[in-house]
C-alpha cells in the first residue's frame, strides 16, 4: 500500500537524521589505539573512538547508542552516554 510505504520512508528518514556519520581520521584512529580500561576489540575501539571525539566535537551532548556489551564497557570507560544494552 502507498501510504504505508510513505510512512516508513519518512520514519526511516527521521531515524538516518539521528545518526552521525563520522569520517575516519588520525584523531580517531589514535585515540582507538590508546590503552582502555577492559580488554576491546579493534573494531568495537575505532566505534568508541569515533563516539568519543563526536562527543568532544558536540561538548559531550552525544548518545552511543550499541547493543554489544563489549562495546558498552569500552564507551562507559570513555565516559559516553551509552544507551541501548543493559549492563
Amino acid at each position: 500500500k502507498p501510504e504505508r510505504i510513505s510512512l516508513k520512508h519518512k520514519e526511516a528518514n527521521a531515524y538516518f537524521k539521528m545518526i552521525n556519520i563520522v569520517p575516519f581520521q588520525r584523531e580517531i584512529t589514535l585515540m582507538a589505539k590508546s590503552s582502555f580500561s577492559i580488554p576491546i576489540k579493534s573494531l568495537d575501539a575505532l566505534h568508541v573512538a569515533a563516539g568519543q571525539w563526536l562527543s568532544e566535537q558536540a561538548g559531550g551532548k552525544v548518545e552511543f547508542w550499541t547493543l554489544d556489551r563489549q562495546q558498552a564497557m569500552g564507551a562507559l570507560s570513555r565516559a559516553l552516554d551509552v544507551r541501548g544494552v543493559r549492563l
